[in-house]
């Protein structure tokens, strides 16, 4: 099973639904250099970026990092 890619893209367009913002960013692949602003569109992630970013709701992450989803699959039988 291949994985996705990870979503980064750095176009600027108009206002994303929120915008997480100064976040170190972990995307399940790399960790990307300084703080990035991460938007999301319709719930799905559409950019991530070194650049300021606006939303229609914003939140300062100030430094906390984002990352994929995690699963514990530590079992006991």
């Amino acid at each position: 099973m291949a994985c996705e890619p990870a979503i980064v893209r750095t176009e600027a367009r108009g206002t994303y639904d929120l915008v997480i913002r100064r976040a170190h960013v972990f995307d399940g692949h790399e960790v990307h250099a300084g703080p990035r602003d991460v938007a999301i569109d319709g719930g799905q992630i559409a950019a991530v970026s070194p650049e300021a970013l606006s939303g229609t709701r914003e939140v300062d992450a100030a430094g906390a990092w984002m990352m994929p989803g995690l699963i514990d699959t530590h079992l006991h039988f």
